[in-house]
């Protein structure tokens, strides 16, 4: 229960921060656009470390909270850039119809420009619901009350409990496997356009 409610809130404000962030990111008219993208591609080689991130999630007081699990990586730029690659795909005579027709920059995005990206969505959307549900680094460092601890948590500790049989371990891979082949098969098609219109973007 801790997983899926952990899971499904991370992936929810992972693509609304990915989607909000992507599409300014992506637009030629954003003042300081190439130094802002800089900035994020510094974060992929770039990283604190755990102690930093720990000490910064403390102060916040966000220890042993579902925020320690789904803030720290409430974004990833890996998936900010291939949503800004979606974005960066439409014709510019897109935006400039739109202005046109009188809409202004919410109504052009909201109404034109994201039912067109519906399929990067997806894709992002499933990254994140995989990278969330087996987390656990975070997990482990973030969570003291065995209350909340998380799917991938409870496993390592039934792996490494001697007592416990080898049926019950296979059980427990199985049902931690089991959600994340059920959201492939349910968003197989989707996952499959939006991999396609990457792969069109990039070429």
């Amino acid at each position: 229960g801790n997983t899926i409610y952990y899971t499904l809130l991370g992936t929810a404000i992972n693509i609304a921060l990915t989607v909000l962030c992507a599409y300014p990111l992506s637009r030629p008219t954003l003042k300081g656009r190439k130094a802002l993208n800089f900035l994020f591609m510094l974060t992929m080689f770039i990283n604190g470390g755990m102690i930093p991130m720990y000490l910064q999630v403390k102060s916040l007081g966000m220890l042993d909270t579902v925020w320690s699990i789904v803030l720290p990586g409430a974004i990833s730029t890996y998936n900010m850039i291939i949503m800004r690659s979606f974005f960066s795909s439409i014709p510019e005579a897109m935006h400039e119809a739109a202005e046109i027709d009188g809409a202004n920059q919410f109504q052009a995005f909201s109404m034109l420009i994201l039912p067109l990206i519906v399929p990067a969505i997806f894709m992002v959307g499933l990254l994140s619901f995989v990278g969330i549900w087996n987390e656990y680094i975070m997990s482990i460092t973030f969570i003291k009350d065995q209350a909340k601890y998380t799917l991938s948590v409870g496993i390592n500790e039934l792996m490494n409990d001697a007592t416990a049989g080898e049926t019950l371990k296979f059980a427990a891979l199985i049902i931690a496997m089991l959600p994340i082949l059920i959201v492939y098969a349910i968003f197989q098609k989707p996952l499959q356009d939006g991999l396609s219109s990457s792969d069109g973007v990039k070429g």
